[in-house]
């Protein structure tokens, strides 16, 4: 009896673990099922992504390469200025500029050379370029034409001497954003009657200094526009190059009397410049001297019983060569030219051109930033007259051959090696 109430003992303890093994078994079961019931998150679609990434993307940076040249690092902070500005306005561009030297092996113009020729991938998108170079780029294709780039208002306000320096073989290259011009100062101690003609100066006891040796033996800008004030051209009707023997005698002969008076001598010949003048002037030992706009309005603080007065010439007439700074456009690119000529033309705005022009002593281009410039200074209201003698220098084919013939005739003068007749036979006879 006893081991038959062991043996339900233990049965019914044997049930109990089973039952409470199964109960424990189905727990985790239900908790799966439960978990596989709950709301699973749904994706958006892929096609919702893509809608959304678009529609938040910002537009790609275009990073524009502006090469410019020393003489304008003192500038450098208004020429920062006036990026920022225009980056602020043009959210998806960005300036960078690089600065290389005005001229020579390592200038500008060699390096668009250069780069051309052997690596396009460097060369920039806009270029700051003298006028003087400004052919010499458009005839190697480094630059793009201007014509019917430019907004239109633009183009209508350039000063006309402006308009000449940015042209070439009929086309706008560049557009010019500052330009300089040659004109005399005079001692007033010395000089108190009229100078403005050649027998004006002959008429006088001075002593009278002018830049008389251009770039590379040819004619210095100063020269070549008494040439041209006296009749000279430097082609023929069909188009050949050519000289004007009368004009030609006329420089000569007035050279060869302003040596005989005293007026002038030799030493004309080793001045380049107008700023190897300046202090000569300043310690009075020239009378009469030219000088240009910019050294003008820097150091005009240090003249005393000084006046300004247009560069002598043989007759009424006036021809005056003027000198500039111009923006190009170099890429080639469609898409980069349309971003070059947003940045072009935020430089050359009223306001930019007005603000560059205050800054650094240089005329501006634009008709309107002339006027912001100009107020009631009657250094201005002489140069308002004055430009509308100035003009561009040549820049045709040939020229620079015909400049340097012209020159040594110049030079044979000056130096008493030959009387104007046989220096005007000599360059005829070169020049066929």
């Amino acid at each position: 009896m006893k081991k038959i109430s062991l043996l339900i003992a233990s049965i019914f303890v044997l049930f109990m673990s089973l039952l409470v093994s199964c109960q424990s078994d189905e727990q985790p079961t239900d908790e799966k099922i439960t978990s596989a019931n709950e709301e699973i998150p749904q994706l958006e679609p892929v096609s919702t992504i893509v809608d959304v990434g678009t529609r938040n993307a910002q537009p790609a940076v275009i990073k524009l390469t502006f090469w410019i040249t020393e003489k304008f690092a003192a500038q450098s902070d208004l020429l920062n200025e006036q990026l920022a500005d225009f980056e602020r306005a043009n959210r998806h561009l960005n300036v960078e500029t690089v600065l290389k030297r005005n001229a020579g092996p390592a200038g500008i113009l060699n390096f668009l050379l250069s780069a051309h020729s052997v690596a396009p991938g460097v060369l920039p998108d806009v270029v700051i370029l003298s006028s003087d170079d400004l052919p010499k780029a458009w005839r190697n294709d480094l630059i793009q034409p201007l014509d019917g780039q430019i907004d239109s208002t633009i183009i209508e306000d350039l000063l006309p001497a402006a308009r000449m320096l940015g042209t070439v073989d009929g086309q706008l290259a560049g557009v010019p954003f500052e330009m300089n011009v040659e004109h005399i100062i005079y001692n007033t101690n010395q000089i108190s009657s009229s100078f403005v003609l050649w027998d004006d100066v002959l008429s006088q006891n001075i002593r009278y200094q002018f830049p008389a040796q251009g770039p590379n033996n040819t004619l210095s800008h100063t020269i070549l526009g008494q040439y041209l004030s006296a009749g000279g051209t430097l082609m023929d009707e069909e188009g050949n190059v050519a000289i004007n023997d009368v004009a030609l005698k006329s420089v000569l002969t007035y050279y060869q009397s302003a040596i005989e008076h005293g007026i002038i001598d030799d030493t004309i010949l080793d001045i380049s410049t107008t700023e190897d003048l300046w202090d000569k002037y300043l310690a009075g030992s020239i009378d009469v001297i030219h000088t240009n706009t910019h050294k003008y309005l820097t150091d005009r603080r240090l003249l005393n019983d000084t006046k300004i007065a247009p560069i002598p010439s043989q007759k009424e007439k006036l021809v005056i060569i003027g000198q500039g700074w111009v923006l190009a456009i170099v890429t080639k690119d469609s898409i980069r030219q349309t971003e070059a000529i947003r940045l072009v033309q935020s430089l050359i705005s009223a306001e930019a051109n007005a603000a560059w022009s205050s800054r650094s002593a240089v005329i501006p281009t634009r008709k309107t930033a002339f006027e912001l410039v100009a107020g009631d200074d009657p250094y201005w209201t002489f140069l308002r007259e004055y430009l509308n003698s100035v003009t561009a220098p040549p820049n045709f084919v040939g020229y620079e051959q015909l400049s340097r013939i012209l020159q040594q005739a110049v030079v044979q003068v000056i130096h008493q090696e030959a009387t104007p007749d046989e220096a005007v036979q000599t360059a005829l006879n070169a020049l066929q």
